[in-house]
């Protein structure tokens, strides 16, 4: 069982400023796992961007461009996931008519879109 992903990235993987692939294994084992939460917070942590010496932004993490691509891609696939289960919740409605959820549906698809 995987420990709580904030205590993960501050304890171990930001100290040790660990590659981005660790990143992106650990968050795809919360995925698997189904703690969600956890997962979008490991990929968030892992896109950090820093100003350099020289005032370009850079990502505060190393690796390849491919892992930033993908962690980025897995944000937005994750994203499009939840504005898809956010437009099923609201069509499904509650018991007395009322949708589920406020309107999660534009927010999330505005993430996915920025992300891509």
């Amino acid at each position: 069982d995987l420990v709580d992903a904030d205590t993960l990235a501050t304890d171990l993987l930001m100290p040790q400023e660990a590659p981005l692939d660790v990143w992106h294994t650990l968050a795809l084992e919360y995925y698997r796992q189904q703690k969600f939460e956890e997962f979008e917070y490991l990929l968030k942590a892992a896109s950090q961007e820093v100003s350099g010496a020289d005032g370009a932004r850079t990502w505060r993490f190393p690796g390849p461009r491919s892992r930033r691509v993908a962690i980025l891609n897995s944000l937005a696939a994750y994203y499009i996931v939840r504005c898809d289960l956010s437009a099923r919740e609201q069509a499904a409605g509650g018991a007395d008519g009322t949708p589920r959820s406020a309107m999660l549906t534009p927010a999330y698809m505005g993430k996915a879109a920025l992300l891509m």
